[in-house]
Parts: structure tokens; sequence; C-alpha cells
């Protein structure tokens, strides 16, 4: 969870930061090497739905690949489950990768680090550059976070997690005749 907390964070950051970000959209890469069963256990269901509804509705930008590579037994039953929850545009952005040729078809070699045959850099480098950029941003991150949305002022149909995905209340005295 804490890593999509900091993806979201980074998003957050290239929309104040690059105009271009939101216009022309982006390509991510995950290298999932360590991503565990345990780790999918923690992607209930649920968690996936708002994670697609962020991705549907809570950005204002043009997601042009989001592939992952070295990926664990059973993540693409969890990859199909999420994909259902998405539109079929958004859905199709989405690609798992066996090797890194696939990878060098939808990424150029010059956007890579050396670790995955490309000449950025070492990913040690890079994230330490990384690193050292949003952590120099922690106020920006503090004063955003005291930002919220009130939802007793929305007009029209509530959005809040309870009845988001068409779901109100508990089913406690449900009756099938």
């Amino acid at each position: 969870m804490a890593a999509l907390k900091f993806g979201f964070m980074v998003c957050d950051r290239y929309f104040v930061e690059d105009d271009y970000f939101s216009i022309g959209g982006y390509s991510v890469l995950f290298d999932m090497d360590g991503f565990s069963t345990k780790h999918m256990a923690g992607l209930t269901v649920p968690t996936l739905r708002e994670l697609a509804e962020c991705m549907k509705l809570g950005y204002p930008i043009r997601h042009r690949g989001i592939h992952y590579i070295n990926c664990p037994t059973g993540f693409d039953v969890l990859l199909r489950l999420f994909r259902n929850f998405l539109p079929t545009k958004l859905a199709n952005v989405i690609h798992t990768h066996s090797d890194f040729e696939s990878v060098y078809e939808h990424f150029p070699k010059s956007c890579l680090p050396a670790e995955y045959g490309g000449n950025l850099g070492t990913l040690r480098e890079i994230t330490s550059d990384f690193l050292e950029k949003y952590l120099s941003s922690r106020e920006w991150f503090d004063e955003d976070s005291k930002y919220r949305c009130d939802e007793t002022k929305r007009q029209g149909a509530s959005r809040i997690p309870n009845d988001l995905f068409g779901v109100d209340g508990s089913f406690k005295k449900l009756e099938i005749d």
C-alpha cells in the first residue's frame, strides 16, 4: 500500500512540475521482483475497485502504458481481476512482460536503468536522485495533505466509498423470494 501511495505522490508532483505530464500522459514500468503472495493478499477486491476508480476519475491524465516485469505466480489472476474494474480502453494499456526484449518495444533504452539493459544510469543512482527530489518537496506534500473533499457539499449523488460501487448499507435483512 505504501508503494501505491508513493505512486500517487509522484503523480501529484508531476502535475505541478510538468505540464506535458497531464497532456502527453505517461508510461510506467513496474518490476515486480520481490512482490509476494503476502503483498497480493493486501490488494483486496474493494482496494482494487477503489484503485480502478481513482485511475478512471481521480487524475486527469492519459495512461499510455502500464507495464509489469518479473511478475510472481498468481499475479496474472490479480491483474485479470483488476482489469474487470477498468474500461476497455484503460485495461488495454496494461501489459506484462516475461523478458526485457518485449520491454524494449515500449521503452527506449535511454529511459531504462543499466540493470534493465538501458543507459540511464544505475537503479541506485536514479533512486537516490529521485528520493532527494521528493524529500525536498516535503513542505509541499504537508501543505497538500491539508486539502480534502467535503462530500456533504457535493451536488448530486455522493461518491463516498460506502456507495461508490452501488452497494449502500448491509445485507443483514436481505430477503430472497
